[in-house]
Formats: structure tokens, sequence, C-alpha cells
């Protein structure tokens, strides 16, 4: 960890100069990279952070982050507005039911959205986090959840999970319907065809990063810079085989996916 951090803290100096000496605007361009876990986000954090001129607040940064939860508002603002650095990019992972709050508290910021295939992300759940639940037991049989899986949780996402879930579920089962109501935070938020979000899918980007790039510096107002697309590939695309899913969950996933990949931005 300790190594890490030394790490992080030598590549921010190294952009230090680029960020100082680069345009400044009259207000901070900042990007929230919001989504459902595992579909992507560090990738597309990583690109934002080869750009020198790019200020980027990753989930395990402690100034910005408690628990891999965003700080309060104020916390934010004052890290993001004492940066040198006029373009912020910063996760709102756990924190995407907070989206529409956060572009409203902070002027001229976007909000990247990607999109994986389901089967791929639950695989990635599934050698990640084997033997956990997701909360979805407790959500689904009216429980409360103190934590960001079951915060903000609009009645249509609850009763969705309700519909679908049996006591008998399988971890993949529960995994699914996790990936399934955090997917349609992308709906209750209003947030398909919105002018200041970017929907990308995942396949795409990955097989066309140059592209897909570009589509980021542009989001963020950024010039375009070709050590963005260093290291991105997409060998991570259908590696396994989907996992075994009850017929009405795999169902509901694949209608959710549909639905998703219409507003995605086609390359």
């Amino acid at each position: 960890m300790y190594r890490g951090a030394l790490k992080q803290t030598f590549h921010k100096l190294k952009k230090l100069p680029a960020q100082i000496l680069g345009p400044k605007l009259k207000e901070k361009s900042i990007v929230w990279v919001g989504g459902v876990p595992r579909c992507g986000t560090n990738m597309l954090m990583g690109c934002y952070d080869r750009h020198p001129l790019a200020h980027v607040y990753h989930e395990a940064d402690p100034t910005t982050f408690q628990n891999y939860n965003l700080k309060p508002n104020e916390t934010l603002r004052r890290r993001f507005f004492s940066s040198r650095a006029s373009f912020i990019v910063c996760k709102a992972l756990l924190d995407a039911d907070r989206l529409p709050e956060l572009t409203t508290d902070f002027p001229h910021s976007k909000i990247l959205w990607p999109i994986r295939n389901f089967s791929d992300v639950l695989n990635s759940h599934l050698v990640r986090w084997p033997a956990f639940r997701e909360n979805v037991d407790e959500i689904a049989t009216g429980i409360s959840v103190d934590n960001w899986r079951g915060r903000n949780l609009s009645e249509a996402s609850r009763d969705l999970v309700k519909s679908l879930y049996f006591p008998e579920c399988s971890i993949a089962d529960c995994k699914a319907l996790f990936w399934l109501y955090r997917s349609n935070l992308y709906f209750d938020l209003a947030l398909a065809g919105k002018e200041d979000v970017l929907t990308i899918r995942y396949e795409d980007f990955t097989q066309n990063p140059q592209e897909g790039c570009k589509l980021l510096a542009d989001l963020a107002g950024l010039p375009q810079h070709p050590g963005m697309t260093k290291g991105i590939h997409s060998k991570s695309i259908r590696k396994s085989d989907p996992p075994s899913l009850h017929p009405a969950i795999l169902q509901a996933c694949e209608e959710m996916q549909e639905k998703l990949l219409s507003h995605c931005h086609r390359f």
C-alpha cells in the first residue's frame, strides 16, 4: 500500500508542471465516472490519468473518499478548487445515485457512464467476491441495508428485485439482480439522452481506443493526448463462459442490456 501511494504521489508531481502551465478555465471542468462496479471504470480513469492536464481522483484517495464513498461536497469543493489543474476527473461509482446532485452542485460537470456485457460483469464479480450476495436478500425482503447498495433505491428498482428474487437464488443470481437494479439507476436518474452524459459501450471502447479516448477528451474539454490509449486491450471480452442464471433473471438482464445499449454512443 505504501509503495502504491508513493507511486501515485510521484505520478501527480510529474504532471504538476503541465497543469500549472496548462490552460486556465473560468470554471473547473469536472467529469464524474459512474456506472456499475466491474464495468470498466478503472480502465477509463486510467485513460484520463495518463493525460498530463487531468487531475484524477481515484476511490482509494483518502483526501476525497472515505471507505470508497465520496466525502461531503464541501470537502470535494476544497480539494478540486485547490488543484492547479483545470480538468478534474472523479470516480462516483458507489455514489452513482448522487450524480444529479453532484452535477447541480458542481457547475460545468459532466457524467461518463460505461456499459459492459452483463455476463462479463458478473464473471468479474464472481472472481473478485465469490461468496458475497450483494445484500440482495436484505433488499428483496425489506430489511434495511446501511450502505451504498441500498441508498436512494427507487421503488421501481426495489420492486424489480422483489419480482425476480427467491430465497434459493444462487450467488450468481444475486449478483445479476444487483447488476439489474444498479443499471436501472441510469433510468431512475433520467440520464438517458442528456447532453452532459456520455454513455459508452466497453466492448466498442476497447476495440477502438483511439476513437474512445477522443470521446473522453472531448467530454472533459481536454486536448487529445496519445498517451491516453496506452495499455487498453479487449482481452477481457467474453473471456469466460456466461454464468448460469435462473431463466427469468437471465431474461431480465438481457432486456436491461438491450435497453441500455440503445442509449450508447455508437463508434
